[in-house]
């Protein structure tokens, strides 16, 4: 599910909710500068007093309006991501990729499961890629549908027959597949410690989705 194009929409959708966050501040900002600033025995013509009443008026429209443009928008971003996963789990294909867990704890996020995915020996630099672009793991399906890796390569590159591409991560300096972490409930550590693999759906064009986690026999642990 990490994707350029949803990764640039929700960025642009949390500017926005800044920036109308920030207009909605300076409005109410405004008119109470507007409201102190009237003497209580003003000389002002009626015309400027009116125009300062019709200010403060409007202020709390404004800011209101922000607000909840700002919250059809998150909205709005929040629908299309569950939308893409759904289609991703509907669509995708089955892949499993081995992965070497270790279980940390965390009191501040609870419990989860330090995720390394095992993917090809050989890496892209940032200084490799152009901006915005993220480099794809490249491999195929053995017949239990576990993922042989090939080689890393750009999203633009041809595939060969059989072959299948996955759209790495950017996490802590690195590159993985989707995610480094798994969380569960707090107390079910020991159900997770068979996890020998990651369950996910992949479409065509790399995008993936983690949606489990299975066993060294490739049966997946329920939650």
């Amino acid at each position: 599910f990490h994707h350029a194009g949803p990764d640039y929409a929700a960025g642009f959708c949390y500017l926005n909710d800044a920036v109308l966050g920030l207009l909605a501040w300076t409005a109410l900002r405004a008119a109470q500068h507007t409201a102190t600033a009237q003497p209580a025995h003003s000389t002002a013509p009626a015309a400027q007093a009116a125009g300062a009443i019709g200010a403060i008026g409007a202020a709390p429209r404004i800011a209101t309006w922000a607000l909840v443009l700002g919250l059809a928008c998150t909205l709005l971003v929040a629908n299309v991501g569950i939308a893409q996963k759904e289609h991703t789990i509907a669509q995708g294909r089955k892949v499993f990729v081995p992965l070497a867990p270790v279980d940390p704890r965390s009191l501040m996020q609870g419990d989860y499961m330090r995720l390394n995915f095992q993917l090809p020996a050989e890496r892209l630099t940032y200084e490799e890629l152009a901006w915005g672009q993220r480099p794809h793991a490249v491999g195929t399906l053995d017949e239990r549908g576990v993922v042989q890796w090939l080689r890393i390569d750009l999203a633009e590159a041809t595939l060969q027959a059989g072959e299948m591409r996955f759209a790495l991560t950017p996490r802590d300096g690195q590159w993985t597949l989707v995610t480094d972490a798994w969380y569960f409930r707090e107390g079910d550590a020991t159900r997770w410690e068979a996890a020998k693999f990651g369950e996910f759906r992949v479409e065509p064009d790399g995008k993936a989705l983690l949606v489990g986690l299975a066993d060294a026999q490739l049966r997946g642990i329920a939650p």
